[in-house]
């Protein structure tokens, strides 16, 4: 029985190693926190490269982390750099994470990459990741701020400009009018394979078929731990007003990724 276990385990890696054929393309699906990303990133790898194990890449959290310490970096910068060498790997023909796509690592690999994310309406995202982050049971980036600190907070500021940050140039310490990375994030975005919305599944869905002749369906993962908190804070007009807020700048990219993908859809 071990035999059979161990030439099956060989037989495994030998067709993970053949890697793709040449028609196959790459695909690095950049998730934004709360955004389906982890069902997305399972159906994509399950319907484009079934039988392929290696050459596929991610991120893992704890290592970017130590690395991040390791280097006296910012761990996001960790991991652009990360992503930048893995989209330069040849043998590499998927990954998925949460990590910026900024327009330079595009431009740099978009002959070579498809580039696919998916957009949700940032109020409904910022929501959910302060509810996600709060209410789960343990682990990095845990948050134990109540809502009205979180807002007022920098990782409550951060979360609603989370669509300039991963699309656009801006710098960390940026303070000041949005409206050129607003411009630079649609453009950049305006270069992706597959770009769409959750609250058009369907519509990002036929994109996918389109550019790849796959049937695509999405199951949900990681919901929201805390029901409950969420209605709480869509009945909240007057919070609701101040997460807007911070989510003007994304408000402006998601409504005009809406309106180029409606086009797109016709």
């Amino acid at each position: 029985m071990r035999n059979i276990k161990n030439f099956a385990r060989a037989l495994k890696r030998k067709v993970s190693e053949k890697g793709p054929s040449s028609n196959v393309p790459k695909i690095f699906y950049c998730h934004v926190p709360k955004c389906a990303g982890t069902s997305v990133t399972k159906t994509i790898r399950k319907k484009m490269f079934p039988f392929y194990r290696a050459e596929t890449f991610g991120f893992n959290r704890r290592a970017c982390r130590q690395s991040s310490q390791v280097f006296s970096l910012d761990e996001m910068r960790v991991r652009e750099i990360v992503l930048s060498y893995n989209l330069s790997m040849p043998q590499n023909y998927f990954g998925s994470g949460h990590v910026y796509c900024r327009p330079n690592v595009v431009e740099s690999h978009m002959n070579e990459w498809d580039f696919v994310t998916m957009l949700r309406n940032p109020i409904d995202r910022w929501i959910s990741e302060y509810v996600y982050n709060t209410y789960k049971n343990r682990g990095l980036g845990k948050s134990t701020l109540p809502l009205e600190d979180y807002l007022v907070s920098s990782i409550g500021k951060h979360t609603g400009i989370s669509f300039i940050k991963y699309f656009s140039s801006i710098p960390s310490d940026y303070v000041g009018n949005f409206d050129e990375f607003v411009d630079e994030a649609v453009a950049n975005l305006g270069r992706f394979s597959v770009i769409g919305t959750l609250e058009n599944l369907e519509g990002w869905c036929e994109s996918f078929k389109a550019n790849y002749n796959k049937d695509i369906s999405i199951q949900r993962s990681n919901m929201s731990p805390n029901l409950e908190a969420v209605d709480r804070i869509w009945s909240n007009d007057s919070m609701l007003r101040k997460i807007e807020m911070l989510c003007e700048p994304d408000l402006h990219i998601y409504h005009q990724i809406v309106e180029k993908t409606k086009v797109i859809a016709r």
